[in-house]
């Protein structure tokens, strides 16, 4: 069996002497075929050969540790990557804690500067009222006669006084001031031209008091002064005629009260921080008389005021 290809244009052309030519040409090439078919293929047969290698242990098992070691190596950069990102995270905490905890020490610390100064502050001005306290007592204890004798004799000498009860209103109280002193007043001038001044002087004594006439001795009166100007009046005393010491007056003068001061008997008013003491007159260093403001008059320590 065989195949044959003719070319051919028409059918025509197809015969069977054309057919049977090519019949023979091709039986005649088929024994030189197959020939060469089996020397190639005795050729191929002698060069097959297999895929198998002979399997080493040694090198099988530094192949799987290789691969092992390079399996833990990456597994422990990984660990390593994670380790250092927990650290530094620990790191950025602490760091923040510590700054807060500086700015809370900062705070405290300026806080308990502010408390140190504010308590500096507080015992300087109780060491200042300490000390005016005790400069007030030094001077009681060095005067010669106590102010509230003084004033309760002028008390007792003042028949206009009150006594007992609660006191009058300002309006209908008398000072003890106007039986302690004499007004005197100027000779009126020919011309009517110069000032006059009705100035005051204290002869208040207790030679005075006791004389059996009640009469009271009138100092020469102190040189005028214009008017428009606010001055003191003062008259030392004798000191041969066992007097009080010296006594000033301001007159329409007023102090303010600095600290709160309670009356310890009748001779000494009581004030608040605030209030305002008219009349004021200076007994002596530490202790002033005035009138306070429901317009009752008594003596009162000076260290406790300011003048106005």
């Amino acid at each position: 069996e065989s195949h044959v290809f003719i070319n051919a244009e028409k059918v025509d052309e197809v015969t069977e002497e054309v057919i049977a030519g090519e019949h023979s040409k091709v039986q005649a090439r088929a024994p030189m075929e197959r020939v060469r078919r089996s020397s190639r293929s005795a050729e191929k047969e002698e060069t097959v050969g297999t895929n198998y290698r002979k399997t080493n242990a040694a090198m099988e098992m530094r192949r799987i540790n290789r691969d092992s070691f390079w399996a833990h190596a990456e597994e422990a950069d990984e660990s390593d990557r994670k380790m250092n990102e927990t650290l530094q995270m620990i790191e950025e905490q602490r760091k923040k804690k510590a700054e807060k905890e500086e700015e809370l020490r900062g705070r405290e610390k300026v806080q308990q500067q502010r408390d140190h100064e504010d308590d500096m502050r507080a015992r300087l001005n109780r060491s200042e009222s300490i000390e005016m306290a005790a400069e007030a007592a030094f001077l009681v204890s060095q005067r010669s006669v106590n102010p509230r004798e003084f004033f309760r004799q002028l008390s007792s000498q003042s028949p206009t006084s009150p006594r007992t009860g609660k006191p009058p209103l300002r309006r209908h109280q008398r000072s003890l001031t106007d039986t302690a002193f004499i007004f005197n007043k100027a000779p009126p001038d020919s011309d009517g031209s110069s000032p006059r001044s009705p100035p005051f002087v204290s002869p208040f004594s207790r030679g005075s008091a006791s004389s059996p006439s009640g009469a009271v001795t009138l100092p020469p009166s102190p040189p005028m002064t214009p008017p428009g100007s606010q001055a003191l009046r003062y008259q030392p005393l004798s000191p041969d005629n066992n007097t009080c010491p010296l006594r000033i007056v301001w007159r329409d003068k007023c102090v303010r009260a600095l600290y709160d001061y309670q009356a310890e008997d009748e001779s000494e008013i009581s004030f608040e921080p605030g209030d305002v003491i008219s009349n004021v007159e200076m007994v002596d260093k530490a202790w002033w008389r005035g009138c306070s403001k429901d317009g009752r008059q008594g003596l009162f320590p000076a260290n406790y005021v300011e003048t106005i």
